[in-house]
């Protein structure tokens, strides 16, 4: 393996570190939690870096194919293209680009209620389950 495809591998790993260790945060809130603004807010900055590190997994991920995105939508498609996910997996990977793009970008019109049930249905887990993909596509164990 060259030093650049180590150095990819590397950060792959780090970045499902944090994708696993976001779930992990969020596991701590309850629906209690949720109505405290500064707590919801909280939920919502770890939903967003959540799917912004799963996001860089697929662009790094699609890097290591050997291959180039012209965006975070086309790393998704490339990876359904090559197996990695599955065309259901491609359209959870789109919703939660566009969920990322509203935080990141509108962050005050995400409806509440969006992120309670994201957070109260631990929907976020399947962010691990697209993670956990792109590391056994090239046999990194964590």
């Amino acid at each position: 393996m060259g030093d650049t495809a180590f150095k990819d591998m590397a950060i792959l790993r780090e970045l499902a570190r944090y994708v696993f260790s976001y779930g992990a945060g969020l596991d701590r809130y309850t629906a209690e939690d949720l109505e405290d603004s500064k707590r919801l807010y909280g939920a919502m900055y770890l939903l967003m870096s959540q799917s912004q590190a799963l996001i860089d997994m697929a662009e790094r991920a699609v890097s290591l194919l050997g291959l180039s995105a012209r965006c975070c939508a086309d790393a998704g498609g490339q990876l359904m293209i090559h197996g990695v996910f599955t065309e259901n997996d491609f359209k959870l990977y789109m919703n939660i680009v566009k969920f990322r793009n509203a935080l990141v970008n509108k962050y005050q019109v995400v409806k509440i209620e969006i992120v309670k049930d994201i957070v109260l249905n631990r929907r976020y887990k399947q962010l691990i389950d697209l993670a956990l993909k792109i590391v056994e596509r090239f046999g990194e164990d964590l």
